[in-house]
């Protein structure tokens, strides 16, 4: 599996969002709009589990299957972005894809997708 542990850096992250970058080395916070992201917080998304700054978080990464959160429609067999939010939605205009649907979603269900590689 391609799951890389790293630590929540400034704002609590729940699984099934969009993780990118943060400042610290092995920092990660939560994605923004079209964001160019690592990958998507694992973790139990029934539960809305949630992750605290400072605690360890597990991270999908190119090629791992995953539940996601939607922020609005996602269409299967689109890619999908993060939206302002850190959830997903189909990429529509923007540029920078983290996920490829497999299945489809209203805004707050959870799907299955693909973390995907940038572009």
């Amino acid at each position: 599996m391609a799951v890389k542990t790293f630590l929540v850096e400034t704002a609590a992250i729940k699984a099934g969002y969009a993780i990118k970058n943060g400042a610290a080395e092995k920092g990660v916070v939560i994605g923004s709009d079209d964001s160019a992201n690592l990958g998507v917080a694992k973790g139990n998304v029934a539960a809305e589990e949630s992750f605290a700054v400072g605690e360890q978080i597990d991270v999908a990464l190119i090629g791992e299957e995953v539940l996601c959160i939607a922020g609005g429609a996602i269409t299967k067999g689109l890619k999908c972005k993060s939206d302002a939010n850190g959830k997903f939605a189909d990429v529509g205009a923007g540029t920078n894809p983290t996920v490829l649907a497999l299945e489809a979603a209203a805004a707050d269900e959870t799907f299955v997708a693909v973390v995907i590689a940038q572009g």
